[in-house]
């Protein structure tokens, strides 16, 4: 006679088995609604601080992104949404390459050590990275514009523009802080004379800014043989109106370059110290790998000072 397992054993028809799995899938479910009844509450949140997106359509996948992302997606009005990389929820597969079939030479050999798969950051993954860095906090006494500027007021309280300092983009898994000796929003350079706060317009891709230039930046009476004493040194001003511009080349066509060709050309009067000048940078043109970038430093009645054109081979 043959003797069959109770029911009550933990095979796949056993009705213990189904009331586990009911469980298991009960759990999950819960998860899921919890995690969704907080991504309508972020949204609900972000709508009243926004009231302009009431319109804006938010995809079905924005349930995987961070807070931080959904922030930035209603402040540039649905332009920028994160890519999938490291600052993002989602995964991104890598295509596994075939192995090559052993030889006689290499059966033998020692394994070759892996080769990390790397590729250059997106325009957008580097806004995403800028984003979250802000501008540091820099010591008052040291600072050469000041609160009461009302072109840094008027930048400050645009909703469309983020506040950033410029990054060095290593790879698509890396921005880390520039170089201290020559980042344009460094302390170091703040020591030299040189005050830059830069902006990122998420409507038009530009970058926006004002700059002022200290004593330390200017020449002396003995350089400038008592004629252009307080008057900035055109070196001074061609480094910091390239560094504008590469900021303005990594956010909209290539966060990898590197500089070609520039031009400087001086269109009004001199810049003078002390005095809070507008800077406003755009890609002009994209030509295969070749980015061209028009820098332009406007005074207080909008009237252009300098401009410098440079050209960017962007890196593969």
């Amino acid at each position: 006679m043959i003797r069959r397992p109770p029911r009550s054993t933990l095979s796949s028809s056993s009705a213990a088995s189904d009331v586990y799995k009911r469980q298991v899938r009960g759990f999950g479910l819960k998860a899921l609604m919890v995690e969704q009844e907080e991504h309508m509450a972020i949204l609900a949140q972000l709508r009243e601080e926004h009231p302009a997106s009431r319109g804006l359509v938010v995809p079905d996948d924005a349930i995987k992104w961070t807070p931080e992302e959904l922030r930035l997606f209603f402040r540039s009005g649905g332009l920028l949404k994160p890519l999938l990389s490291p600052w993002s929820s989602g995964v991104k597969t890598v295509p596994v390459q075939p192995k090559p079939k052993p030889t006689a030479a290499t059966e033998h050999a020692a394994p070759a050590a892996p080769v990390p798969v790397r590729r250059q950051m997106s325009p957008q993954e580097y806004a995403m990275a800028v984003q979250r860095q802000g501008h540091t906090p820099r010591p008052e006494p040291a600072l050469i514009i000041s609160a009461e500027s009302e072109w840094l007021r008027q930048l400050q309280g645009a909703n469309h523009l983020i506040p950033f300092e410029g990054l060095a983009a290593v790879d698509a898994t890396n921005a880390r802080r520039a170089n201290e000796h020559w980042s344009v929003s460094s302390q170091a350079l703040l020591a030299r004379g040189v005050d830059v706060r830069l902006f990122y317009d998420s409507l038009s891709f530009k970058v926006l800014g004002a700059i002022s230039f200290g004593e330390p930046a200017c020449l002396t009476a003995e350089e400038s043989m008592g004629k252009l004493a307080s008057t900035v040194e055109s070196t001074a001003l061609s480094g910091v109106l390239q560094g504008v511009a590469g900021e303005a080349c990594k956010l909209k066509a290539a966060p990898a370059h590197k500089l070609r060709t520039f031009t400087l050309r001086m269109t009004g009067g001199d810049i003078v110290v002390s005095m809070v000048y507008k800077v406003e940078a755009q890609v002009t043109s994209v030509l295969g790998p070749m980015v061209e970038v028009n820098a332009v430093v406007l005074d207080a009645q909008d009237q252009p000072v300098c401009e410098l054109v440079t050209t960017y081979e962007a890196l593969e």
